[in-house]
């Protein structure tokens, strides 16, 4: 993981103070929706091409090997989640002998794919994604010779923030509806956007949470030695759905620390694998080193760790300014970029004096991440 920036001060001990933002106060969805030609209804909030896939796909689930693909697609969590990228398999060929595209394309037309556009401007299929939600994580219990799931599309707005209904498409075509914030009890397609590939399909840089039995030892009293390296040890998400929705599998977390001397020092990206796992009372193992030696000469006195959930790059990206306080009232300010659609946590502070096995919370009032850090 390479440095963001460094600032070129170095500081006296120094006191925290609230952060100020110029992030958007909300998101406005683009177009009008797109009408659905079984009932004249309009669908509101998503993307024309993503609907004009999922109801080729919908239809072309009629076939047992088009259901029988997409599990096995599924199940090998290339990004470890239940995610299929649609440009990695549309050339890859079913029982059939048949490619899968030239299998959809015998139900009806397919937007485009390998756009040359920017994804901030709202062109997604490069990403173009197709996410199996199964209740629990059964995704293998998927009896496909039998079951036609119903095929949901992503809205294209910012659903952590804005709670609209998801549309979805039975197997004859009937749209109905599932609720943003609770899990459904059946096996849904999901049409969207993937996160966590970049929009040549190769996967981001990140880290795989584990689930643990049970959380750390609370504080045991000790201090951090000189020179110790300082790693963050689990991790717990209370509120999972204030955070990530279920049509978008496991969260994106990402975490920023900022160390007291001034220096941005790591941008680490961290997945959650089966999103069933992550209950309030659950904890993830993670064990990230945050610095191989934290020397206080060098790196100050205390750590601050920011943290989000990451939304891909939709809607463009806000500023987030941030600013140091010294104990004689200077202020050294520095700024933070996240997409416009992620989940700003906001911070907690780690000091070099903290007792060891301390719990941190950052937090934006919905969502927060409970974390444990600790040196080795």
């Amino acid at each position: 993981m390479k440095k963001l920036f460094k600032l070129s001060f170095i500081l006296p001990f120094l006191s925290l103070m609230a952060l100020t933002s110029c992030k958007k106060d909300s998101i406005a969805s683009k177009g009008g929706g797109v009408e659905n030609k079984n009932n004249s209804s309009k669908v509101e909030n998503v993307d024309e091409g993503q609907w004009q896939f999922a109801q080729t796909l919908n239809k072309a689930l009629v076939l047992p090997e088009v259901r029988a693909f997409l599990k096995n697609e599924a199940l090998k969590k290339f990004d470890a989640d239940f995610d299929i990228l649609y440009k990695n398999v549309r050339n890859t060929k079913l029982s059939t002998g048949k490619t899968f595209e030239e299998t959809l394309l015998s139900f009806g037309s397919l937007p485009k794919v390998n756009s040359t556009k920017d994804i901030v401007d709202g062109t997604v299929n490069d990403l173009l994604n197709i996410y199996i939600f199964a209740p629990k994580d059964n995704c293998k219990d998927w009896e496909t010779a039998t079951l036609i799931p119903k095929v949901a599309v992503e809205p294209n707005v910012d659903l952590e923030k804005q709670d609209v209904p998801i549309p979805a498409l039975d197997k004859d075509g009937n749209v109905s509806y599932f609720e943003t914030k609770t899990d459904p009890n059946e096996i849904v397609i999901v049409v969207g956007y993937n996160e966590r590939v970049k929009p040549n399909g190769q996967l981001l840089e990140f880290a795989l949470l584990k689930p643990v039995d049970k959380k750390p030892l609370e504080t045991r009293g000790a201090f951090r030695p000189a020179g110790g390296e300082e790693k963050l040890w689990q991790i717990n998400i209370p509120n999972l759905a204030a955070i990530e929705v279920w049509i978008k599998g496991s969260p994106e977390l990402r975490l920023i620390p900022v160390i007291h001397a001034g220096e941005i020092t790591t941008n680490i990206l961290i997945y959650g694998e089966d999103r069933s796992k992550f209950t309030p009372s659950s904890w993830f193992q993670a064990n990230l080193s945050i610095l191989g030696s934290w020397n206080t000469t060098v790196q100050g006195n205390f750590i601050r760790h920011h943290w989000s959930e990451d939304d891909a790059g939709l809607g463009g990206t806000d500023t987030y300014n941030y600013s140091f306080v010294s104990l004689s009232g200077v202020v050294f300010p520095y700024q933070l970029k996240y997409f416009t659609w992620n989940d700003i946590l906001n911070f907690d502070t780690v000091f070099f004096t903290d007792l060891t096995w301390k719990s941190y919370t950052a937090s934006n009032g919905e969502g927060s991440v409970r974390f444990y850090m600790g040196p080795f």
